[in-house]
């Protein structure tokens, strides 16, 4: 960002953390939070208009990754009103149903969207022009429509990652509902739990767990299971799609040469104790 995006940004982080939340559900006014985001994207479309981008790929950095960040704020708080309004008042098996079918649904949702929500996911950029610069259609895609869409300064894409921003953040938000419920704090361990491996043999593994649905029967994000592994293993990984990344360029015969040495390793071991 830019330092007038970055402190406009921060304005509005901090607005909406100071913003009240709604008795009895404790979740953010979402009609202030709407408010809130019109604002934001009004001030960020004047300074643009006054001081246009000063090339493409700064227009692409806005409507992908800024601006979907602001809107999705306004999804999220909306979204999650809407579930908890509609919660079933009941023990607890009714309330993990309830809270069970609105995941099947974001799934369904990430489904339904499959080729660009992975490319939210990898980070692509090879369609960038065509999705995140002003004035591009995608006929043979249905990207859905924002509300109250402002043509001079929307893209094909950027309200559709808006959602897939707030969407992971919602499944992420139901999951430790379900999951977590009185979490307690981590027992004492006798000692430090460290990664010490190449963190690229992190990545496989954690793809790995995630495309084959080992955790939470599936209903777990990638970048959840990323902020679990860092916690778990005190690394960090960083952008778990620019890793990815790497594993894609080496040559296919070796792209997931830390899986295949877990798999030999086991089998040698098996091996061993048959001998």
């Amino acid at each position: 960002m830019d330092n007038f995006v970055q402190n406009v940004y921060q304005k509005f982080l901090n607005e909406v953390s100071a913003a009240p939340e709604l008795k009895n559900l404790g979740v953010k006014n979402p009609l202030l939070i709407r408010d809130l985001v019109r604002s934001c994207i009004g001030e960020l479309k004047d300074h643009f208009k006054a001081e246009p981008f000063k090339d493409m790929l700064r227009e692409i950095q806005f409507f992908k990754y800024e601006k979907p960040r602001i809107i999705a704020e306004h999804i999220f708080t909306q979204e999650l009103y809407a579930i908890e309004s509609n919660k079933p008042v009941g023990d607890r098996a009714l309330t993990n149903n309830y809270y069970t079918q609105e995941l099947t649904f974001l799934k369904r949702v990430f489904d339904q969207n499959r080729y660009l929500y992975q490319y939210f996911q990898l980070d692509g950029v090879e369609f960038d022009q065509q999705y995140f610069s002003r004035g591009n259609k995608v006929p043979e895609i249905n990207l859905p429509i924002a509300p109250d869409i402002d043509p001079e300064f929307s893209t094909q894409g950027d309200f559709l990652f808006a959602k897939f921003i707030a969407y992971e953040r919602l499944q992420d938000h139901l999951i430790n509902l379900l999951y977590s419920p009185g979490q307690t704090a981590k027992p004492e361990m006798g000692h430090d739990m460290r990664w010490t491996g190449d963190v690229i043999n992190l990545v496989e593994l954690i793809y790995g767990l995630n495309l084959t649905g080992q955790v939470n029967h599936g209903n777990v994000s990638l970048n959840e299971m990323v902020r679990w592994a860092e916690n778990l293993f005190d690394v960090k990984i960083g952008i778990i799609q620019r890793r990815f990344a790497e594993i894609q360029s080496r040559k296919r015969i070796a792209s997931t040469r830390f899986l295949d040495q877990m798999r030999e390793s086991v089998h040698q071991k098996i091996e061993d104790q048959f001998a």
